[in-house]
């Protein structure tokens, strides 16, 4: 009986240890992966009672070192039928915090600053606004699908959807090229969702590559912004309407690379092959 038992047994066991498991669904994003935050503002200030234009522009800069690059973690979630790779949702891609910043001084994916000389034609440099940022708590959920050509694939048109995210700016305003920030006017605190609520972002033409177990893309991110406010100030007693136009673009862009996570089923047929190979030896042994 034993005998017919271990020969019914091996041959079964054997066969699911042979069969091929199906591709995993759920890439594991690799440690390597990371995206960089750049970006331009542009501030022109006019009023209704003069024709002079305020003007300034500045980029942004490191708060400190590695402030602008965020290693991602998470997994993305992927199909394949045929030629057509899908993302059909349900991926989380976290940006890590790159350290403690300002102005919340609390973890966050970027911290940055912002300087903006300010000047009008005949009156020279009339100071600088200087801005403290930092973005955080920032994920992101992938969705579309791509055209797979062999193994690669262009990434252009897949839906890149804010999951969370805030942003945060600190405003100083300082005479001349002052830096200290102590020695400025305060001109407030502003926290903000970092999505702006306009939909999710679209990738452009990139590069990509799939092969079943490794995954790879790249990630390049554009939100051109313009943003407008009509406010007053009083100088010398007399109250001065101004309007204040913000242009510019917050840039994210860089490469995820992620690997295979197997499925139970080929786990439980790698364990059906131990227990067969296992099998196989006490029965010769005996």
């Amino acid at each position: 009986m034993k005998a017919i038992l271990l020969k019914c047994v091996i041959p079964t066991l054997a066969a699911i240890a042979s069969c091929n498991p199906a591709i995993a669904a759920l890439y594991s994003i690799d440690p390597s992966s990371s995206v960089t935050l750049s970006g331009t503002v542009n501030l022109e200030i006019t009023s209704s009672l003069s024709a002079t234009k305020i003007t300034g522009s500045g980029n942004i800069a490191e708060q400190g070192p590695g402030s602008l690059t965020s290693t991602l973690f998470g997994s993305i979630n992927a199909n394949v039928s045929g030629t057509s790779l899908t993302f059909p949702g349900g991926s989380s891609i976290v940006a890590l915090p790159s350290g403690t910043w300002a102005p919340q001084n609390a973890p966050a994916a970027f911290g940055f600053v912002l300087a903006i000389p300010l000047s009008a034609p005949g009156f020279g440099n009339l100071g600088t606004l200087r801005l403290l940022g930092d973005l955080r708590d920032l994920a992101f959920d992938l969705s579309g699908n791509a055209a797979l050509t062999g193994n690669t694939f262009n990434p252009q048109g897949l839906a890149l959807i804010s999951k969370s995210g805030i942003i945060d700016m600190h405003g100083f305003f300082c005479s001349g090229t002052e830096t200290d920030l102590t020695k400025c006017d305060d001109a407030g605190l502003t926290s903000s969702a970092a999505d702006d609520g306009q939909g999710p972002d679209l990738l452009p033409s990139g590069t990509g590559s799939f092969d079943g177990k490794n995954l790879s893309l790249s990630l390049a991110i554009s939100d051109p912004g313009n943003e407008s406010q009509d406010t007053t100030v009083v100088v010398n007693g007399v109250t001065v309407p101004l309007h204040i136009n913000l242009t510019g673009s917050f840039n994210v862009a860089g490469n995820v690379f992620a690997a295979a996570i197997p499925e139970p089923s080929a786990w439980i047929a790698l364990c059906c092959g131990l227990l067969g190979f296992a099998v196989v030896r006490h029965t010769r042994r005996a």
